[in-house]
């Protein structure tokens, strides 16, 4: 979802390809992280889309309770450091 978000955008931002790469491996690792978790799957995919300016697809909505739920995951993930050896 995440990088379709981010595929999808209409917002082009002219990376070199090497950055672009890494951008895709590093998008990649995160989905792998949290495969098991689709509520920050969806979570990613939306703000992408917020900060890109990508198109409305039917990615899943959160309710509120969810969404906040799942940004905290997301922040204790990244705040403990659990990410770093997954991404390249």
């Amino acid at each position: 979802m995440a990088l379709r978000a981010l595929t999808g955008s209409e917002t082009r931002v002219a990376a070199p390809p090497d950055a672009q790469f890494h951008a895709r491996l590093c998008l990649a690792a995160i989905a792998d992280f949290f495969a098991g978790d689709p509520d920050v799957l969806a979570l990613i995919a939306a703000l992408a889309r917020q900060y890109l300016g990508g198109s409305d697809d039917t990615a899943p909505r959160l309710s509120q309770r969810r969404g906040v739920a799942a940004r905290k995951r997301l922040a204790r993930a990244i705040l403990r450091g659990q990410l770093d050896g997954f991404l390249p």
